[in-house]
C-alpha cells in the first residue's frame, strides 16, 4: 500500500533535505535539488499554492524558501545580515566567514540540527563571533589580545585564544579559511603594533 504525505509531511521533509545537503558540501546538495522527493515536494507545494489556503501561506512559503535556499549556498540569511551591521557599526570587515561550529540560540529545530551555524567577522582592531536566532550569540575579541591564536590542521579548528590564561573559543574551518584568518589576524595585529 503506498503511503500518502500531508503537505506539511513533505515540507518538513524538503526542511530537513535542504538543511542535510548544506551542511554536507556541494556535491551532496546538488544530489539533493535534483532528488526524486524534492521535485515531488516542489509540485505537491505548487498545486497547494493554488488553491486558497495556499495562497493565505505563500508569505511563509517564499520566506522559507529564500532561507532554505541561502542556507543551501553558504549565504548570510537576512537576519544575519542585520545582526552584522548592527555588530560592526559601519566599520570595514577585513575577513567575514561561516564556520561549521555551531551555537543554540533558542531555535525550535536546534536539537536536530545541532544549532545556527557561526560566522566570525574580523574588523581591523575585533574579532566578532556570532550567530543569530532568538537568543544571539555573540562574542568579541580585541585583535590585539589574539597573538596566542593558532589554526590546528589535523582537527581543522581555528583556537581563538585571548590570552595564555584566558579560555579559548574553538572554531571549525576549511584549512584554507583557517589560514585566510591567521593571516587576517597577524597582518590587523601588526598594524596596530607597528
Amino acid at each position: 500500500m503506498k503511503e500518502s504525505y500531508s503537505i506539511s509531511d513533505w515540507l518538513w521533509k524538503l526542511g530537513v533535505f535542504a538543511l542535510r545537503g548544506c551542511e554536507a558540501g556541494g556535491r551532496v546538495a546538488k544530489r539533493v535539488r535534483e532528488s526524486r522527493v524534492v521535485r515531488s515536494a516542489a509540485a505537491l507545494v505548487s498545486r497547494a499554492m493554488a488553491s486558497r489556503a495556499g495562497q493565505a501561506a505563500s508569505k511563509w512559503l517564499a520566506r522559507f524558501a529564500d532561507w532554505a535556499w541561502a542556507r543551501l549556498r553558504g549565504e548570510m540569511t537576512k537576519g544575519e545580515h542585520a545582526m552584522l551591521d548592527s555588530l560592526r557599526e559601519d566599520r570595514e570587515l577585513e575577513c567575514l566567514l561561516r564556520t561549521k561550529s555551531r551555537a543554540d540560540v533558542g531555535q525550535w529545530c536546534n536539537p536536530w540540527w545541532g544549532g545556527a551555524p557561526l560566522w566570525l567577522a574580523v574588523l581591523e582592531n575585533e574579532a566578532i563571533v556570532f550567530a543569530h536566532g532568538k537568543r544571539p550569540h555573540v562574542e568579541r575579541f580585541a585583535v590585539a589580545d589574539l597573538g596566542a591564536s593558532r589554526y590546528n590542521a589535523v582537527t581543522s579548528e581555528l583556537v581563538l585564544a585571548a590570552s595564555e590564561v584566558a579560555g579559548l573559543r574553538r572554531l571549525r574551518l576549511l584549512p584554507v579559511e583557517g589560514w585566510r584568518v591567521m593571516r587576517v589576524l597577524y597582518d590587523a595585529g601588526a598594524k596596530q603594533t607597528g
